[in-house]
């Protein structure tokens, strides 16, 4: 992850766990700025994504349609083992469409984390390692607290 600006308000971030992309997202659809930022880090990574696990974690927050439209572009045919963690039924929909192009996608909801974790093929210690970077990421989405 990018040295992030704490005084910029951020919607969606993201950090390396070992072979795991952990992404926070708020709310809030993700600006300009964060996706471009997601988007450098996922470019960097073009060679092993089919290796890298992704968990997202948001409460509501999604890619925009063009942004997500950019994402399929950015994978191609590289079918990365993606969790996504979220209540909300807008996220569900979104995710419908990235599920169409990433035939490892699936959607959890936050009572089934420990699912999106088996997912992913974490183990206990991994687990550990990603709920304190999900931890860290949310401190920056909510600079004010949740």
């Amino acid at each position: 992850m990018a040295l992030v600006d704490k005084t910029i308000k951020r919607n969606m971030v993201s950090k390396r766990a070992g072979t795991m992309l952990a992404i926070r997202q708020n709310r809030q659809e993700a600006t300009p700025a964060d996706w471009e930022e997601l988007r450098k880090v996922l470019a960097s990574y073009r060679e092993e994504l089919e290796r890298t696990r992704f968990l997202v974690y948001t409460d509501g927050g999604t890619l925009t349609a063009v942004q997500r439209k950019d994402l399929a572009q950015l994978l191609g045919d590289a079918h990365a083992k993606v969790a996504v963690v979220s209540d909300s039924v807008k996220v569900r929909f979104a995710g419908a469409t990235i599920s169409l192009f990433q035939k490892n996608y699936r959607q959890f909801t936050t009572n089934e984390l420990h699912e999106a974790y088996q997912h992913l093929g974490l183990g206990p210690a991994e687990q550990r390692q990603v709920t304190h970077v999900l931890t860290e990421l949310e401190e920056l989405v909510y600079p004010d607290g949740k």
